[in-house]
């Protein structure tokens, strides 16, 4: 009986920190104001450049969104559990218009 209790104990101690785990939310790591300059329909990227005169090319779900000229508004989210560069394959993309 009390290895079934102890048992118990550990699975929903294991269970809570898995789910902790999986709560975690990414950070921001930047954000980007510009305006739409080039559409890579091939690549489903825009190109935006920004107050600073900054290029980025961003990837999109749907390109048929956007179009040259409009303004966005980009917020840049990252795993912090992962180090290194920012790239697309690590990182959130939040497009507003």
């Amino acid at each position: 009986m009390v290895k079934k209790k102890a048992l118990l104990v550990v699975t929903l101690l294991l269970l809570t920190i898995s789910l902790i785990g999986c709560l975690k939310e990414d950070t921001v790591k930047g954000k980007i104001k510009g305006t739409i300059e080039e559409k890579y329909p091939q690549q489903n990227m825009i190109l935006v450049q920004d107050n600073s005169n900054t290029r980025n090319k961003i990837p999109v779900d749907d390109i048929e969104k956007y179009e040259i000229g409009d303004k966005v508004e980009i917020t840049v989210y990252m795993d912090p559990e992962i180090n290194g560069a920012t790239t697309y394959k690590n990182s959130k993309f939040v497009i507003k218009k």
